[in-house]
Order: structure tokens, then sequence, then C-alpha cells
């Protein structure tokens, strides 16, 4: 498991604070999606609104719509990095990526549940009426969805996800074909996303297939 904090305007950036991967046995079942296309679009003033630069490819929140934003003041804090306690409990600090001017925090953590478990625990603070938050998380296997689970498939393991909060909610899944083939991808990435406002929790179980 791995989750950047940083800012939006590093060598090659994408816009990606608070993106996260998980990683078994040589194979990415949650992923960075990789860099898209080199080309003059690519390189100029219309770089994110490709995907693979942009936030939209990323395990990263979209909060009423808006993306996350190229600069370097959007920058992701590193709350605490607790190595030392059971779980090793990560988290950062990243409203500051969104043009959002109501959203005063989003802090995530991620933490161990188990040997072969992860709990994403999203927590998000507006200054009046909660906003529409959509959560997304990218992959390049395959994906099955029933209700508030999906499984994702590996060659050798597979990661069940689990909504526990909000209650009632499901997920929804999004292939990405067209953008692929316009970055010359030889898969597919799909996000995996659903609804949520003040709060999301969501557990990552790996199993063997």
């Amino acid at each position: 498991f791995a989750m950047k904090a940083g800012h939006n305007e590093e060598h090659h950036n994408q816009n990606d604070v608070g993106s996260f991967l998980v990683h078994v046995a040589g194979e990415s079942l949650l992923v960075d999606p990789g860099r898209g296309l080199y080309n003059r679009f690519y390189f100029g003033p219309y770089r994110y609104q490709n995907i693979f630069a942009s936030s939209y490819g990323h395990s990263v929140p979209r909060i009423a719509g808006e993306q996350q934003v190229f600069g370097r003041q959007h920058a992701g804090q590193l709350l605490s990095a607790r190595f030392d306690q059971p779980g090793k409990p990560v988290s950062i600090e990243f409203a500051r990526a969104y043009p959002v001017d109501s959203l005063k925090s989003l802090v995530r953590t991620v933490s161990f549940s188990g040997q072969d478990s992860l709990l994403m625990q999203d927590e998000f603070v507006f200054e009046g009426q909660a906003l529409d938050v959509e959560e997304a998380l990218a992959t390049y296997g395959e994906v099955q969805v029933d209700g508030n689970r999906a499984q994702i498939d590996g060659q050798a393991y597979s990661l069940v996800l689990t909504i526990e909060e909000p209650a009632g909610i499901s997920f929804s899944v999004e292939r990405l074909e067209e953008a692929c083939r316009a970055n010359a991808k030889t898969q597919i990435l799909k996000r995996l996303t659903f609804k949520a406002h003040d709060r999301a929790v969501v557990r990552m179980q790996v199993k063997q297939r």
C-alpha cells in the first residue's frame, strides 16, 4: 500500500494528491493509471483535460463535480504515519487540492485491518451545507459489482471492496475505453464510484483466486 500527499506542480505532474495504490504479489489491483500519450496537447494548456493527468483517472474524490487543480499551492499535508501502532494508520489532509471554497477539511486515513485487509476512511468538513461527493477507485483489473460490494480480479489475487459508510450506497463502474484508446493503452482503466457527503468508509480485503 502506498499513498501520496505532495502537491500538484511536480515534474511530469498528474493531479493526484491523496491517491493511493494497492499492490499484491507483483500486481497492482488499485493503480496509478500511468502517463497519457505524449503529444503537444499533453504538454500544453490542455494537459489536465486528459484523464491520465487529471484527478479523474486517480483514486480520489470529486467534490461538487470539481476535480483537483494544478499548482504548488494545491498540496496535501501528511498528518500522521503511525507505523508503531496497530494497523499502521496513515492520514493526510488534502482539501487544498480542490477549488471548493466551502470544503474546509478532507482527511483520508488508511490503515491495515488484519494481515490482508485495509480500511479507507474519508472525512469531509464543509462550511454550511455538505456538498455532493463522488468517491472513485481506479483499476485496470476486471471488476464485478453487486450493490455495496465490488471485486477487482487480478491474475493471482482479488481485492474485495465493501462500502461500510454511507449505508445503503451502491458501487457503479465506469469503463474509460475511449480515453484508453486515445492514449494508446493496452488495458481499459475503470473507475469504481459511489456517492457520499461528510464521510466514506471502504474495507478492502485481499483474497487468493
